[in-house]
Parts: C-alpha cells; structure tokens; sequence
C-alpha cells in the first residue's frame, strides 16, 4: 500500500508560505506582532505585550494545528502502526497532565526562559505532541510501544509536579472542586440525554469524556473571568478573542453554553459510515483534547493561584 504524502506536502506547502512571508516585511511585521508578540509576552511578562490573539493570528495557528495533526495522524497511526485502542490511549494518560500542569506552571511563573516559550499557549500543544511521538517512536524502536510513553509521561509529570507542589493551596484546592462539580454535572446530564435519544456510535462514557472535557473550560472560563457568585476567584488573562466576547455577554454564561453545546454538535457530525475508525478516534480525541487542554490548564491556575 502506497504512503501517504499528502501531509508532508502540505507541511512543506505552510513551511514554503511562512519563509516566504518571512521575506516580505509586512507579512514579517504582522507576524512579529501577532504571532510572536503574545508568545513573548506569555513567557516574559517583563516584556509587557498583549498575551491574546487576533482572529488572524488564530487562524494563523489553526493551519498549523491542522496540518501537523495531520502529519502526526499518519506517522503514529500510518507509519508506526500504533492502534487508537485502550491501550494506546492509556500510554498518553500523563502527558494530559503534564502539558497543562506545564501550562499552568507559567502562569506563576515556575518555568524559567527559554524554556517558558514551550509552555506558552498554543505552542504547549506543539511540544505535547513532539514529546508524545518522539516517545511512541522509541516505544517502536525497544520493543515497548505502550510502555515507553508511559513511563516518559510519568517521569516528565513527575518532574512538573515537583515544581509545583510548592505554588499549590488549600484554598486552591477547595475552588477545584467548585468548579469540577459545576462542570461535571450539566455535563453528565446532556452526556446521558444525548446517547437515550440519539443514539451515537459512541457509548456514554466517550460522550461524557468529550462534553465533560468542554464543560471543564466551560466553568473554569465563565467562573474565573467573571466569578458571578463571588466566590473569590483570581482572574487570568483570556487569550481567545472569541472566548473573551462570550465570557463578556450577561455574566458569562452563554460562554458556558456554548462549550456545553459545541462537543454534541460535533459528536454529531462525526459519522462510523463516512469516516475511516482509526480517523474517527483520532478527530474524537482531537475535540477532547481541544476542550481538556484549556481546562485542565486553568483548573490548575486555580490550584497554584
């Protein structure tokens, strides 16, 4: 069966437009302002820049997101041979801790330059995931395809954890729990609402996981930005312009709606007869992951805030 090239073309079609923007000095001005800028001022915060993005600068990142999804899709699944089973996903279990509590860590600013600049969002992401298949990679490599990113995950989360033991609160703590009850339960109830009545391929706990991953933003957003019911929370900086429009809406709760909505919407849209099943689970997993990343980053500022 022939390979693929279709992603590493188009990674090498974005690589071959961003030199060629890097040429011209408007496109090389918009990118030092609008991409890089909120990058520095995330890392730095001596720098003073704004730390949000445009909608451009979103769609910038978006593409990218994109095509090295897609090129990650073809060298774990394609080339390495790895399944979207239980086990596969197991193995992945401590990087989603790792790279939110590595996020999370640069709010307080635990992680020192250059290597804040890894932490930054949306580049948490990229790092996440180079981490992930250099370690599927040698999994393949020693005979230990599901052992060896897991083992790595749990030195690499263990580490982390070091580090931010001393940042964590008792008052912190008891704010984490709010906010996962107030996620949980909306999300609990569509989840089991949405598989009675329509019946999805998936069962309910992969329903639950990708609402509850949504709904985990959802609170964490809608209650930090705004804390409509004053329960103490200290605010951070929103970076989404999207986000921040909804959160500024009434009190913030149609910001809460729509991340509620959003992952039933897309649960529905991904269809067994028209998608491919190891595609299927990894588009599944991208929308988990798309509302889990977020989430779980700003639920632990709470903790170390």
């Amino acid at each position: 069966m022939p390979r693929d090239r279709r992603p590493y073309v188009a990674l090498g079609g974005v690589a071959a437009a961003l030199a060629a923007a890097l040429l011209v000095p408007t496109s090389r001005i918009w990118l030092a302002e609008q991409v890089l800028a909120p990058l520095r001022a995330q890392a730095d915060p001596s720098f003073g820049g704004p730390a949000g993005y445009s909608i451009a600068s979103l769609g910038f990142w978006a593409l990218a997101g994109i095509v090295l999804s897609w090129v990650a899709y073809d060298l774990v699944f394609g080339r390495l041979g790895y399944e979207p089973n239980k086990r596969f996903f197991a193995a992945l279990a401590p990087w989603l801790v790792a790279a939110p509590l590595a996020h999370a860590l640069l709010s307080v600013g635990a992680i020192p330059l250059p290597f804040a600049y890894l932490a930054t969002e949306p580049p948490i992401y990229l790092t996440a995931a180079t981490l992930v298949v250099l370690a599927l990679l040698a999994g393949r490599a020693f005979r230990w395809p599901h052992l060896m990113p897991l083992v790595v995950g749990l030195v690499v989360l263990a580490a982390l954890l070091v580090v931010a033991v001393p940042h964590a609160s008792a008052s912190g703590l008891g704010r984490v729990v709010l906010l996962f009850v107030l996620a949980a339960i909306p999300a609990l109830v569509l989840s089991f609402a949405f598989v009675k009545w329509l019946r999805p391929q998936e069962d309910l706990a992969t329903v639950g996981l990708v609402v509850g991953a949504h709904a985990l933003d959802g609170a964490t957003t809608w209650m930090v930005l705004r804390d409509p019911f004053g329960f103490g929370f200290h605010s951070f900086a929103e970076k989404n312009p999207v986000s921040l429009a909804l959160v500024g809406l009434s009190n913030g709760w149609p910001f809460f709606v729509v991340k509620l909505t959003l992952p039933l919407v897309l649960l529905s849209l991904i269809k067994m007869e028209e998608t491919e099943r190891r595609m299927r689970a990894f588009l599944l997993f991208a929308v988990f992951v798309l509302g889990y990343g977020p989430g779980m980053s700003n639920l632990l500022q709470v903790m170390l805030g």
